[in-house]
């Protein structure tokens, strides 16, 4: 319920940006930069709208062909088959995928695909892995397929209709990781190992955050291995018809759903603590160098030892932000070269596809970031907090490894949306090669000690060739991708070598033997990413490490006797030292795990059918041959030579390769809105509507707050474009409101109405994710009306408002709030008085915030905002109160409205809690903000019954403002002078999820002018903290 209510906030907030610019709030937030003009086109499958950029034609060849297959199982695991035809949405990779406009929030590195509900897109970016991109296709359309079965596959069915049931997070995620894998896999296996032998598996309640998608998928995987997969559809169809997670549980297990998460919580730990005894702690054969539990942090990976093995580089987590250390392996001391997240440079730390390398001398790091629309390798001087930027116009850049003479380094990169190659780059000629030139996915380059060859992992099977594998021989739908092997690449011939010879056995991460005669590599030829060497001579294979954990991102020293590497402990990730690698015990097998002996069982039952039986190491399936006649619609057709498991039949799938230029069709987002009639007041009711196009370049909002007639209503209506640099908005308005002001002659008060109305401009232009440039012009017509003696004349104002501001925004979210980082918003607007009833003024404001995180979910939150209005005709601000404000009241002066301008043009100034709304108001003002924020605890939805308040976060705050004149005085209305020019108030507060609203509760003592302190105020109160 919280992803839905916050998506119909979202369009809203969305929806209304130029209309905040030109009102009186001070808009924040960071910028999606369109670094590229996207030229779009599309094909069509029978159930999908591939929708690609320049370059991304193959990729969407291989999308479709995986969504048709992927739709298959999905609708008969399920048991249902979608109602409406789904779109993807395709980038040529994450850096493009950063710009889309379908989504408005922010795609971090993290986020490798996304289903969004108001039209049930699938949106992803192709990162030059197509097996990670076959799987991400695979899982995200398991959401689209769950929309349309929930939910009728958009909000607007929701609205309409209405849902019994809204399905849990790790349910959702858990099933899509679940479907995409085939059940469990390697990776998951080696979670839920380290969270059960660590004694932090607690059970289904626990399943927030990264633990819904490994915990989830586990679960269906329990749930498939102990009733049968059948039983995994009949939950969600009960789901589906009760509504209720505890009542599909009692009917689908006969148990409740407590009863039922500790029974898997107890039988996953039967399954793993027997691990215990036939592997090795990561911590009993090597040393920890990091601690992630001490630390605070989630995340220390990456690690590359210095040339000399006294130091080592790695990426961390720490405060929220992934930043670039360096520790001495032996004082265990720290220096933090550079953050991400907070500049255009290392604008985020590629941490995914990690790959930090040491020059030879040890005085630079070379490492791979995203930097204004691209990939880039940074050069840093460890030494002298300096860097150097390497720019190759490249979408994706991975790991980097320097050679060991120093003079060129190499790295894999996918520069066109296509394939992923490694490269070579020579410092002193500044020129750049590619080394592979093919459609495998080739990465984790390494050099050999002598620098003449690269060693490497691939997909690429039997095939050789360096540049032999191109689009227009290979058809990558029919290759096996999932296969994974060592191969040597010689610099000067550009000679490929085999080295290892078992695909179906994941590999990652190589260091080759000072000796040149080895290589170390991690693999999970056992089910658990072990450290096994293997002699180029021999090709004998042994294995170095037993580990209960995975050994990941290997780092080897210059003379091979310190070995690094990573490894999830105790859930999170930590560094470790491993001393004399290759003298470590050798052992030419390992236990198997009881995962890897049930893939192995399973596919020795179909390899007997096929008279071929499989020994200790596991098989993906691949997706089989198929013909594709890319000129016009065809049937795709089976290869009958490639039988393979697994692989499906697509005899009847309809396909329509055809490019088809993309044309701009609007359809509606959400219709909302309701509707009466009072003999009394005449027609009353709101509405809402949003119309945009496929991609979210164009966007038409309208709302609408109906009331007696037009003239007493209030009407918003927007245009957005979007697709280019700068953002553009056109609006047109008429807003209405009331109020008692005091007539001069008589002194009684009348009831008058206030109207503004007319078009806005407004167009944004980023200079980066952090900055940016707004500005725009409004003309305004005004009017001041007594309802109550209408024969009296009215009051008309005519304006035309330019309006410029500077926007900057480097600050990390919180749950709440930001939690680190710097605010600034200054806004300048002015009226020159074109016409007779024009007005003279300008006005500035200002508002900055300051974060600090304390760690944890602590944090220090600073504030400061101001204004001043200048020119023949000031315009107001008030202070007192909060935004959003339920039981709100009013100081004796009501609301500061007496001229039409007032309504169109007078700005709030708060929080200022404890004090009435309008407690003072002026030509300028002043407001000083301090909070302390600390958790009380958080509950999030996991379980059957969502929590009334979740995530409940204390404050404890202070606030000082005021308003005054151009003398600098505060005074009434009579023009009389307050006692207290400035006004002080202090309190606590309670932010909470309250039915997936953000509600706040304050109780605030203000400071009287008789220096006592007030009885407590409470506000109650809708929104965000600033």
């Amino acid at each position: 319920m919280r992803i839905v209510l916050t998506a119909i906030t979202a369009f809203v907030l969305v929806s209304l940006h130029a209309f905040s610019q030109m009102g009186g709030g001070l808009p924040f937030g960071k910028n999606k930069v369109q670094y590229q003009d996207f030229q779009w086109k599309y094909i069509q499958t029978e159930n999908f709208d591939i929708y690609y950029h320049q370059d991304g034609f193959y990729a969407a060849q291989v999308a479709a062909l995986e969504a048709e297959k992927a739709l298959r199982e999905i609708q008969s695991t399920l048991s249902f088959s979608i109602t409406k035809r789904i779109s993807f949405i395709l980038y040529g990779s994450h850096n493009q995928f950063q710009q889309t406009n379908v989504i408005d929030e922010m795609m971090t590195e993290g986020i490798g695909g996304v289903t969004e509900l108001f039209k049930n897109r699938i949106v992803l970016p192709f990162e030059g892995d197509y097996k990670k991109f076959r799987h991400v296709v695979h899982h995200e359309l398991v959401h689209a397929v769950l929309n349309d079965m929930f939910y009728g596959g958009s909000i607007q069915s929701i609205i309409n209709n209405g849902t019994r049931s809204f399905i849990p997070l790790w349910m959702n995620e858990g099933f899509a990781e679940y479907s995409a894998a085939g059940g469990l896999d390697i990776e998951t296996d080696e979670f839920m190992r380290d969270l059960a032998v660590s004694e932090y598996l607690k059970g289904l309640n626990q399943l927030n955050g990264y633990l819904a998608y490994r915990g989830g998928q586990t679960f269906w995987w329990y749930v498939a291995d102990k009733y049968g997969k059948g039983k995994v559809g009949e939950v969600f169809n009960r789901l589906r018809a009760l509504g209720d997670v505890n009542q599909t549980f009692r009917a689908s297990f006969g148990m409740t759903y407590e009863e039922m998460s500790d029974q898997w919580a107890k039988d996953l730990k039967k399954f793993y603590f027997p691990d215990v005894d036939r592997y090795e702690y990561v911590e009993d054969f090597s040393t920890r160098l990091t601690n992630h539990q001490k630390d605070g942090t989630f995340y220390n990976t990456s690690p590359a030892i210095s040339p000399d093995g006294e130091r080592v580089a790695y990426i961390r987590d720490a405060g929220g932000v992934f930043a670039l250390y360096v520790m001495n392996i032996s004082t265990k001391e720290t220096k933090r070269l550079q953050s991400s997240g907070r500049a255009t440079d290392f604008e985020e730390l590629n941490i995914l596809t990690p790959g930090i390398s040491w020059s030879p001398d040890g005085t630079k790091l070379a490492v791979g970031s995203k930097s204004g629309g691209e990939d880039v390798i940074y050069i840093i001087d460890v030494n002298e907090d300096d860097y150097e930027k390497l720019s190759f116009g490249f979408q994706t850049v991975g790991s980097v490894q320097w050679s060991p003479d120093g003079t060129s380094v190499v790295f894999d990169a996918a520069p066109t949306g296509i394939q992923s190659d490694i490269f070579r780059y020579t410092f002193a000629t500044k020129s750049l090669e590619s080394l592979t030139s093919d459609v495998y996915t080739d990465n984790g380059a390494v050099w050999s000690p002598d620098g003449k060859s690269v060693y490497f992992i691939s997909d690429r099977g039997t095939d050789t060739r360096a540049d032999g594998g191109t689009t227009n021989r290979v058809k990558i739908w029919d290759h096996d991708v999932a296969q994974r092997d060592i191969y040597r690449l010689d610099v000067d011939t550009r000679r490929i070598v085999r080295i290892t010879n078992d695909p179906d056995v994941g590999k990652q991460s190589l260091a080759v033997a000072p000796d040149n005669r080895s290589i170390l590599f991690v693999a999970d030829y056992n089910g658990i990413g072990n450290l096994w060497q293997i002699d180029f001579e021999s090709g004998y294979r042994r294995a170095r490490t037993n580990s209960l954990q995975e050994v990941s991102q290997i780092s080897l020293s210059k003379d091979g006797t310190k070995l690094l590497f990573s490894s999830q402990n105790r859930v999170g990730y930590d560094i470790f030292l491993l001393k004399f690698p290759f003298e470590q015990k050798e052992r030419d097998t390992l236990p198997l795990t009881k995962f890897r002996q049930q893939q192995n069982e399973q596919r020795n039952t179909l390899a007997g059918i096929l008279n071929d039986p499989v020994e200790d190491t596991t098989q993906d399936v691949t997706y089989g041959s198929y013909d594709v006649d890319l000129d016009g619609a065809d049937i795709v057709g089976r290869n009958p030579d490639v039988e393979t498991a697994g692989a499906m039949s697509l005899d009847t799938v309809v396909t329509d390769f055809t490019p088809k230029d993309y044309k701009v069709a609007f359809s509606p987002d959400v219709v909302t809105g309701n509707a009466g009639y009072s003999n009394w007041f005449g027609a009353q009711g709101t509405a809402q509507m949003l119309f945009t196009d496929m991609l979210g370049d164009h966007s038409i909002y309208f709302q609408a707050n109906l009331f007696l007639d037009l003239n007493n209503s209030n009407f918003y209506l927007q245009y957005g474009y979007l697709p280019n640099i700068i953002d553009i908005y056109v609006s047109g308005f008429h807003n209405a409101g009331y109020t008692y002001i005091t007539d001069q002659v008589d002194n009684r008060s009348y009831l008058h109405r206030l109207r503004n109305y007319g078009t806005s401009f407004w167009a944004s232009l980023p200079f980066s994710r952090y900055s940016r440039l707004d500005g725009g012009m409004q003309v305004m017509a005004m009017s001041r009306e007594n309802i109550e003696q209408p024969v009296l004349p009215s009051l008309s104002r005519f304006v035309v408002v330019p309006q410029v501001s500077y926007v900057f925004d480097n600050t990390l979210m919180g749950f709440w709030a930001p939690v680190d980082g710097t605010r600034l918003n200054v806004t300048m607007e002015a009226s020159p008085k074109l016409f007779d009833n024009g007005l003279t003024f300008a006005t500035l404001r200002t508002d900055i915030r300051q974060y600090f995180h304390l760690g944890g979910a602590y944090s220090i939150a600073l504030r400061g905002a101001g204004g001043l209005s200048m020119g023949a005709n000031q315009q107001k601000f008030f202070v007192g109160g909060t935004d959003n404000w339920f039981n709100r009241f009013f100081s004796d002066a009501g609301w500061p409205f007496v001229n039409p301008e007032d309504f169109a043009f007078t700005r709030p100034g708060w929080p200022l809690r404890g004090w009435a709304l309008n407690q003072r108001n002026g030509t300028r003002y002043f407001v000083l903000n301090a909070e302390f924020r600390f958790p009380l605890f958080f509950a999030f939805q996991a379980g059957p019954i969502p929590a009334l308040f979740q995530g409940l976060q204390a404050q404890i705050f202070t606030d000082l403002g005021g308003a005054f004149n151009d003398q600098n005085k505060a005074v009434d209305q009579l023009g009389r002078e307050f006692v207290n020019p400035l006004l002080w108030s202090t309190g606590v507060g309670i932010r909470s999820l309250a039915l997936g609203l953000p509600l706040r509760i304050d109780i605030a003592w203000r400071r009287e002018a008789t220096g006592t302190f007030s009885r407590p105020v409470y506000l109650f109160s809708l929104g965000a903290d600033f």
